[in-house]
C-alpha cells in the first residue's frame, strides 16, 4: 500500500510542555501504552529535527485521522511558568525547523505519488468539532489549543492555490 497517496493532512503539534524528548517518549509508552510515537518528527528549541518515525509509518497524532496524516511537533507551546496556559513559544530556530520539516514532508508526498491537491497543513485543534456550525473552530470549541498558533494560516502559502479546500477549511468529522 502506498501511504503517501492517502495523506490528506500535515498536522502541526506542540508538546504542551518543555520536557525532554526522552520524557515525552516515556510518557507515550508508560502512561498511554503506545507502541509507536505521537509524531513523525519533533523539533527542539535549537531547530534540530528528531525523526521519530519514517514518513511511511502512521503515528498517534490525532485519533481517528492517523492513517491520513503526518505529524510534526515542536517542544513548548505553553508558558514555562504555567503549563496550563497555551502560548506560541517557538524560537526562530523552531519556526525554521518546522518549515523545513513541512517542506520535507510535502516533497516526500510528491515523490511518492501524492499530487498535493488535497493536502492541508493544519493544527491539531482543527480536528475539533465546529459546535455552532459557523465554519470556524473557535477557542471554546477546541479539544486543545495545540499547536498554540494557527498553523493553517501560517502555512497557507505552501498549500496549492487551486486546492478546493484552500480558502475554507472543511475537515471530515468522525465523532
Amino acid at each position: 500500500m502506498n501511504r503517501a497517496k492517502n495523506i490528506r493532512y500535515i498536522v502541526v503539534h506542540c508538546q504542551a510542555g518543555h520536557g525532554t524528548l526522552e520524557s515525552m517518549q516515556a510518557f507515550w509508552k508508560n502512561s498511554l501504552g503506545w507502541n509507536s510515537p505521537g509524531y513523525n518528527t519533533w523539533i527542539d528549541y535549537d531547530g534540530t529535527a528528531h525523526k521519530l518515525a519514517n514518513y511511511n509509518t502512521p503515528t498517534n497524532g490525532v485519533k481517528g485521522f492517523n492513517s491520513q496524516s503526518m505529524h510534526v511537533c515542536y517542544r513548548g507551546g505553553v508558558l514555562h511558568e504555567n503549563v496550563k496556559k497555551a502560548a506560541d513559544t517557538r524560537t526562530q530556530a523552531q519556526k525554521n525547523g518546522l518549515l523545513q520539516e513541512i517542506l520535507s514532508m510535502m516533497n516526500w508526498l510528491h515523490e511518492n505519488g501524492n499530487d498535493l491537491q488535497n493536502v492541508m497543513i493544519v493544527g491539531h485543534y482543527h480536528f475539533s468539532n465546529d459546535k455552532n456550525k459557523n465554519g470556524v473552530i473557535e477557542e471554546w470549541e477546541r479539544i486543545k489549543e495545540c499547536p498554540s498558533f494557527d498553523a493553517y494560516k501560517e502555512y497557507e502559502d505552501l498549500m496549492l492555490k487551486d486546492n478546493p479546500m484552500y480558502h475554507k477549511l472543511k475537515l471530515p468529522r468522525n465523532r
